[in-house]
């Protein structure tokens, strides 16, 4: 063994012995240290981080809730002057930003920006009955289905509509009394009426007669229903539609005016209860 070597690991024995003899010390939370370990090299003990102290350093997150009451409760207990609120009618939310930015105060004054990570969101829930008819809207249905569809949303037709639920029940049931038949012909009457007119064959002693009647229908009516949860009903205006096909089958359907337009509508609607019960000002967009 030579001089050099029998040097390096006395140093190497010298230093582990000085970092045993070494005793502890005590580490506080919210401070960085840097100490040298057993081999050489510096190490650094970040202990700032939120799970090192008793409480968190500023609020963060984002908690979503469904209704403006639940809302306008939490906004009022963590929002302060400078938070803010955004709303997107589109997808429906609304998104507070609870550590907004501050304004600069003064010339100079860099103590205004803030993390902008407490956040609190309101997404909108589309009801089932609106579910139901925009999902089926502009879609061709046959007439046993149509017929169900409007036996199970009978209760969505407005009240002060031009059409009462009543009358539409009495032409669903029309429909599923006469699958057989064939149809020849469609019109809309001068009373807002859709007239279909069918043959049906009658057997009566041994012969085979054509039997020829009609069904009336509406071809316009209105429903009254929420689109989301939080809003009241809205009128929908719904225009009737149908097809002959070539071998004689009827296919019915609907068209809804512009519920697209509605939807927003409601909630511009829901923004305006959120901006009465909190005291804000909705601007209207996404926060960065």
């Amino acid at each position: 063994m030579n001089d050099t070597t029998t040097r390096q690991d006395s140093a190497g024995v010298i230093r582990d012995l000085a970092f045993r003899a070494a005793g502890p010390h005590l580490i506080e939370p919210g401070c960085i240290y840097t100490l040298t370990g057993p081999d050489g090299r510096l190490h650094q003990v970040d202990l700032t981080a939120d799970q090192y102290l008793e409480f968190p350093q500023r609020k963060r997150g984002t908690t979503t809730v469904r209704d403006v009451a639940s809302f306008a409760q939490y906004h009022k207990k963590h929002a302060d002057a400078h938070s803010e609120v955004y709303a997107d009618l589109d997808l429906a939310t609304v998104t507070a930003v609870l550590d907004a930015h501050r304004p600069a105060e003064a010339e100079g004054d860099d103590d205004f920006a803030r993390w902008q990570q407490h956040r609190l969101i309101m997404e909108l829930q589309l009801t089932q009955p609106w579910q139901d008819w925009t999902g089926n809207d502009r879609r061709w249905m046959t007439q046993l289905d149509f017929a169900e569809f409007l036996e199970e949303h009978a209760r969505d037709i407005d009240p002060g509509g031009k059409v009462t639920s009543a009358d539409l029940l009495e032409s669903a049931q029309h429909f599923q009394a006469k699958l057989k038949v064939a149809f020849t012909s469609g019109k809309r009457l001068r009373d807002g009426q859709t007239q279909f007119e069918h043959i049906e064959q009658i057997e009566s002693a041994g012969r085979s007669a054509p039997d020829r009647g009609t069904i009336e229908m509406p071809s316009e009516f209105d429903l009254a229903i929420m689109p989301f949860e939080d809003c009241a009903p809205r009128p929908v205006a719904v225009r009737l539609r149908f097809r002959i096909r070539d071998d004689k089958s009827l296919v019915l359907g609907y068209f809804m005016n512009d519920p697209v337009r509605i939807a927003r509508e409601a909630v511009s609607e829901v923004v305006g209860k959120l901006e009465a019960e909190c005291g804000v000002t909705v601007m209207h967009g996404r926060p960065a």
